[in-house]
C-alpha cells in the first residue's frame, strides 16, 4: 500500500513547510534530488532499494521517494501562499479604498443578521482613480446586510477598503480563512452589478436547482424539522434554532446534520443499484460516479464530501474491476489529493475529523464486530448470533471505533466532550438512511408537483421529529457534556503515536483478537417508542391558549383559539428562535397561520419574511404602516398575494368564539381578547389581566396562558 507512505511524508512536508516556509527552490531540491538518486541508484550493480527493503520488510517501497514526497508537500504548500506584489490581492489590505471588480464564486451564505459572499477579484484600481485599474489575483469575503439578492456568477463592482480579517484569543477568523485561500475581506461595501451568469454555467443551474430544493423544504416541513433536513440532503443548517443545534451538538449527534461518508455511501448503493438495472456495468458505474459527484457541487463540495466522492468513487471503481476496495489506501489517497490541490485543508477541523471518523472505521470497525460476534456466538445459535451482531455492530460498536480517533480532536479544538454520545449515537443513527431517502423523494416529488411532495413528506416528517426529539433528551441533561482545558498539540500527538503505534504492530490485532474476553453485555437496546406529542399540540382543544415570546427583547403573542384557529401578533428579529417557538405550539403538520397581525412601528420585521416562508398567514391586518426599509419592502413583496386589512380601534376579528378586538394606541393598536369569563388586554410587551396584573415574559423566556373561559393557567419556560 504505498500511500501508507507516501501520504504521510507529503503531508509532514506540508506541516514542516508552514512551520519553515524557506525559498521555493529549495523544497524543488528536495523533491528532485531523491528521484534522482533512486535512479542513479537503480542503475548500481548493488541494488540499495533491494537492501533495504530485505530490512525494512514492512515498508516495500523506495524510501528515497519518501524525501521526494516530503519535498512535493513542501512545494506545494509554499506555491499556495499569496504573492507579495501589487497584483496580489492581499497586497492592498488595510491601505486606501479601492474600487475591484470580482466574480461570486459559491452561493451566499445567509447568516441570521448578514450575508456573506465569497468572490475571485479580477481587477482593481483607486476609488477616484478608474484608469489606474490593473488585473489581480485573489479571493475575498464579503459583508453585506441581511437580504442582499446576489447570487453565484454575478460579477460585481466593489468600492471598499479591503482589509485583514480579524482574530483574537478565542478564534482567529483570519487563519480560518487563510486555509481556504482567501486573505482579504471587505465589510459593507457599496456594490455595483456588473453582469449577471458571469460564472460556470452548469453550476448556475445547479444551485438555482439547490435553492428550489431548499425553498421545497421549507414548504414542506415544519422548523426544526425543515432545517434539518435541508442540512442532511443540501448541506446547509444555516436555518437550525440555536437551541435544537446546541442539543445536537451537546448530544454528540451532531455529524448526522454535515454530509459525510455515511451520507455518501448510502447514496453510491442507491445510484449504483439504480444505474445498474437502466445500463451495462460500465457506464453504470459511470453514472452513479458522475451523479455523486454532481450531488458533491450541488452541496458545496466541502472537505467530508468531497472526501467522501473520492473514496466512494474509487470503491465503484473497485467492485468493476474486481479488487478489493483497498479502505486505508482510499481513505489516504483521498487525503493527499484534497491537500495538493488545497494544502491549507490539513488545518480544516471538518477535514480532520472526516478523515479521523473514516480511519477509527477502516482500522476498528472489523475487529470490534468480529469479537462481538464470537462473544455471541458462545450464548446463541451461529445464525442468531449473526443477525444480532449486524445492527449491534452498526449502530453501537462502528461508533465506538469512530469515536476512538475523532474524540481527541473534538476534545482538541472545543474543549469538550459528550458524555451522552455512546446513548444517542445507537438511537439516533438507524432512521437516518430513511431520512435520507424518503426526504429525498419528498423533496423530487415537491419540485415536480408540491402536493406530491407534501404527501411524501408525512412519510420522513416522523423520522426527522423522532432525531430531533433524541439530540434533544441526550443533549438536554445537566453535565451531558463535559468542559475540558486546552490540551497541547503534543498531547494529541502523542495520542495517535501510541494509537497508531500498537495498531501497526507486527501481530497486535491477532492478539488483541485471541485474548477479548467478555467484560460485560455490551449493549441492551431495547425498543424506543416514535414518541407522542403534548396535549398541548393536538389542535382544537375548546381552550384558549396564548403564547407570550421574548427574543432578544422582542415580544409577540401567537393566539391559538378553542377550535384551533391562530393568529400571530407581532414579530422577533431572530428568526429561528420564532420559527423554533412556533414549531413547538402548533399542531404536527400545520404550516400555516390563520392570520397575521402588524400592531405597529415598533414591531420587529427582521425574521418574519423567513418565518413566513415555513408558516404563511392566510390573511394579514395592518394596524398602521409598514416603514420605509428594506425589510418591509421584501416583507411586503413575499405577502402580495396574501389578503390584506387594514384595521381600526373598535374593529373586531373573531377566531370562532374568541372575540379579538382591536383598541387605540400611541403608535398602533392593542389587542383586548376576549373567550367566556376571561378577557386580557395585549399592551407594549405584556399582557393586562382584568385584575390590574400585567404578565411579561423575560428575554429569552416565554409564557403559555390556557383558559376554558372560566379558570386560568399560567405556565413559564425558556
Amino acid at each position: 500500500m504505498p500511500f501508507v507512505w507516501l501520504t504521510p511524508a507529503f503531508l509532514g512536508g506540508i506541516l514542516l513547510a508552514s512551520a519553515w516556509r524557506g525559498h521555493w527552490g529549495v523544497w524543488l531540491v528536495i523533491l528532485l534530488l531523491p528521484i534522482a538518486a533512486q535512479i542513479a541508484l537503480v542503475r548500481l550493480p548493488w541494488n540499495w532499494t533491494a537492501f533495504l527493503t530485505r530490512r525494512h520488510p514492512a515498508m516495500k517501497f523506495p524510501p528515497l521517494l519518501l524525501i521526494a514526497a516530503l519535498g512535493a508537500g513542501g512545494l506545494r504548500y509554499i506555491l499556495a501562499q499569496p504573492g507579495d506584489s501589487s497584483a496580489n490581492l492581499i497586497w492592498h489590505n488595510d491601505r486606501d479604498r479601492v474600487r475591484l471588480t470580482a466574480v461570486v464564486t459559491a452561493p451566499p451564505d445567509r447568516r441570521e443578521k448578514v450575508t456573506l459572499l465569497y468572490l475571485q477579484a479580477e481587477t482593481i484600481a483607486p476609488a477616484d482613480n478608474v484608469e489606474a485599474a490593473q488585473a489581480v489575483r485573489g479571493r475575498l469575503v464579503v459583508m453585506l446586510p441581511r437580504g442582499a439578492e446576489w447570487q453565484y456568477g454575478d460579477r460585481l463592482m466593489l468600492i471598499g477598503v479591503p482589509i485583514t480579517p480579524m482574530q483574537n484569543e478565542d478564534f482567529s477568523y483570519r487563519d480560518y480563512l487563510a486555509h481556504r485561500g482567501i486573505y482579504t475581506s471587505i465589510t459593507y461595501p457599496y456594490v455595483q452589478l456588473l453582469e449577471r451568469q458571469a460564472g460556470r454555467k452548469p453550476l448556475f443551474w445547479l444551485y438555482r436547482l439547490r435553492d428550489r430544493a431548499a425553498g421545497v423544504i421549507a414548504r414542506l416541513y415544519p422548523v426544526p424539522e425543515a432545517p434539518l433536513l435541508t442540512g442532511i440532503l443540501l448541506g446547509d443548517d444555516s436555518g437550525l434554532p440555536e437551541a435544537v443545534e446546541a442539543a445536537f451538538r451537546s448530544s454528540g449527534t451532531s455529524h448526522i446534520i454535515a454530509i459525510s461518508g455515511f451520507n455518501m455511501a448510502v447514496l453510491a448503493g442507491l445510484f449504483s443499484t439504480l444505474f445498474g438495472r437502466l445500463l451495462r456495468r460500465n457506464w453504470a458505474t459511470l453514472g452513479a460516479i458522475g451523479t455523486l459527484a454532481l450531488y458533491t457541487l450541488l452541496v458545496g463540495a466541502n472537505p467530508a464530501v468531497v472526501r467522501a466522492l473520492i473514496m466512494s468513487s474509487l470503491a465503484l471503481v473497485a467492485v468493476q474491476i474486481g479488487r478489493p476496495a483497498g479502505g486505508l489506501n482510499s481513505l489516504l489517497l483521498a487525503a493527499e489529493a484534497m491537500c495538493l490541490g488545497n494544502p491549507g485543508l490539513l488545518w480544516d477541523i471538518s477535514f480532520q475529523l472526516s478523515c479521523a471518523a473514516t480511519l477509527g472505521l477502516i482500522l476498528y470497525a472489523g475487529p470490534l464486530q468480529g469479537a462481538a460476534t464470537r462473544l455471541l456466538e458462545r450464548k446463541l445459535a451461529p445464525e442468531r448470533a449473526q443477525k444480532i451482531a449486524g445492527p449491534l455492530g452498526e449502530f453501537v460498536l462502528f461508533t465506538l471505533a469512530a469515536q476512538a480517533t475523532t474524540l481527541p480532536i473534538i476534545a482538541f479544538h472545543f474543549q469538550r466532550l459528550s458524555l451522552g454520545t455512546f446513548l444517542a449515537n445507537p438511537l439516533i443513527l438507524p432512521p437516518q438512511p430513511l431520512v435520507m431517502v424518503l426526504g429525498g423523494l419528498s423533496v423530487i416529488g415537491g419540485l415536480i408537483w408540491l402536493p406530491l411532495g407534501q404527501v411524501l413528506s408525512w412519510a420522513a416528517w416522523p423520522f426527522l421529529a423522532y432525531s430531533v426529539r433524541i439530540a434533544e433528551i441526550f443533549g438536554g441533561q445537566p453535565g451531558s457534556e463535559l468542559i475540558l482545558d486546552p490540551i497541547h498539540p503534543l498531547l494529541l500527538a502523542l495520542y495517535y503515536a501510541l494509537l497508531l503505534g500498537l495498531t501497526f504492530a507486527r501481530g497486535w490485532l491477532v492478539k488483541v483478537k485471541e485474548r477479548i474476553q467478555p467484560v460485560a453485555v455490551i449493549v441492551v437496546v431495547g425498543a424506543l417508542a416514535l414518541f407522542a406529542w403534548r396535549a398541548a399540540l393536538a389542535g382544537a382543544d375548546g381552550r384558549l391558549h396564548l403564547y407570550l415570546f421574548n427574543t432578544d427583547g422582542q415580544t409577540a403573542l401567537l393566539v391559538r383559539g378553542p377550535e384551533g384557529l391562530t393568529l400571530l401578533v407581532g414579530g422577533a428579529a431572530s428568526e429561528k428562535a420564532l420559527s423554533d417557538a412556533l414549531a413547538r405550539r402548533l399542531p404536527p403538520g400545520v404550516r400555516w397561520l390563520d392570520g397575521w397581525l402588524y400592531p405597529g412601528p415598533d414591531t420587529s420585521l427582521g425574521a418574519l419574511e423567513g418565518l413566513f416562508k415555513h408558516y404563511s398567514p392566510r390573511a394579514v391586518y395592518r394596524c398602521a404602516t409598514m416603514p420605509n426599509s428594506a425589510t418591509a419592502e421584501e416583507l411586503e413583496s413575499s405577502l402580495r398575494d396574501v389578503p390584506n386589512e387594514r384595521v381600526y380601534a373598535g374593529q373586531t376579528l373573531r377566531m370562532g368564539e374568541v372575540v379579538t378586538e382591536i383598541v387605540a394606541s400611541a403608535e398602533g393598536c392593542d389587542l383586548l381578547l376576549r373567550y367566556g369569563n376571561f378577557q386580557a388586554l395585549l399592551h407594549g410587551s405584556g399582557l393586562r389581566l382584568p385584575g390590574g396584573e400585567v404578565l411579561e415574559a423575560a428575554e429569552g423566556h416565554w409564557l403559555h396562558l390556557t383558559t376554558d373561559g372560566q379558570r386560568l393557567w399560567i405556565e413559564e419556560g425558556r
